[in-house]
């Protein structure tokens, strides 16, 4: 089988095996003292899924690290991986058949599950779609870092139509339950795009209170994911450059199936907490699907 090559590393994260290796423990620890006890009462309730960021891990890093804290003691058959669909080439959907090679190591396709949820959707593999997708890649070194022996389902979501997203849920559980999988969902998506950069300036150019206005946005498309409400999140991402909504519409249907009854904001903040731009900001949120 064809294997997925890196697009992003040595970019997006380092390219070399023992400074990854180095960068995402010093993120996990991180995470781990500045959220630690958050993250500590959480790992009792059942967890279905997550929303992580996909930027630079100078940028995203610690809320990627905050997420993935929950999956360290949780063990999976499989990760349902949702894809951002930057570049365009997907549709509705593209699912990849492709082990996706990373610098720690080969992350395994759960190639059982992807060709059975392919032929459940009747559609085929689009591997063009992933070949220079990002938002899958930078997940994949932090789950490989904690469970090198992890099987993924990689999935680019590009449709924002609720009644197809929650048949395409609806298939994904009811693969899972014929090949007796227990699954987790990874939904990845970057919060909102704020700047000229980026077309997106609804505060004016220079506003004292750009970053209040930016976390008030924000905190509305938050709140409908911790309501599991797919469209009420989908109304509220309309309003703002959330890249990532598709697949986290997608997570929330599919978390439902599962057993989820909330989801619960583990972390938040803005690339201008970490590099100050007064013209552009990117917002970073990581979430977990939870059984309360």
């Amino acid at each position: 089988m064809a294997i997925r090559k890196p697009a992003v590393a040595g970019q997006f994260y380092p390219a070399q095996p023992a400074e990854l290796k180095s960068v995402v423990a010093e993120l996990l620890k991180k995470a781990q003292e500045q959220e630690g006890e958050k993250i500590s009462k959480l790992t009792k309730a059942q967890l279905y899924g997550l929303v992580v960021p996909h930027a630079g891990y100078v940028y995203s890093g610690l809320a990627m690290a905050t997420a993935y804290l929950l999956l360290e003691k949780k063990k999976f058959d499989t990760h349902i991986m949702l894809g951002t669909n930057h570049t365009g080439l997907a549709s509705d959907i593209a699912i990849s058949m492709q082990d996706f090679e990373t610098p720690l190591g080969i992350s395994k396709n759960d190639s059982e599950f992807s060709k059975a949820l392919l032929l459940a959707l009747h559609t085929t593999s689009k591997e063009a779609a992933h070949a220079y997708e990002h938002s899958i890649e930078v997940q994949l070194p932090f789950l490989y870092y904690l469970n090198p022996e992890a099987r993924v389902v990689p999935i680019i979501v590009a449709s924002h139509e609720t009644g197809l997203l929650k048949k395409i849920a609806e298939t994904i559980i009811s693969v899972a339950e014929q090949m007796k999988r227990k699954i987790c969902v990874i939904a990845s998506s970057d919060f909102t795009h704020y700047g000229l950069a980026y077309g997106f300036v609804p505060f004016g150019p220079n506003p004292l209170d750009v970053q209040e206005k930016i976390r008030e946005l924000d905190m509305k498309a938050v709140e409908a994911i911790e309501k599991l409400n797919s469209k009420l999140f989908l109304e509220q991402a309309r309003n703002t450059t959330i890249c990532g909504s598709a697949p986290i519409a997608l997570a929330i249907e599919v978390c439902k199936l599962l057993g989820a009854s909330c989801a619960k904001l583990l972390t938040y903040y803005t690339s201008a907490s970490i590099i100050p731009d007064a013209g552009a900001s990117v917002s970073y949120a990581s979430l977990a699907f939870l059984q309360s």
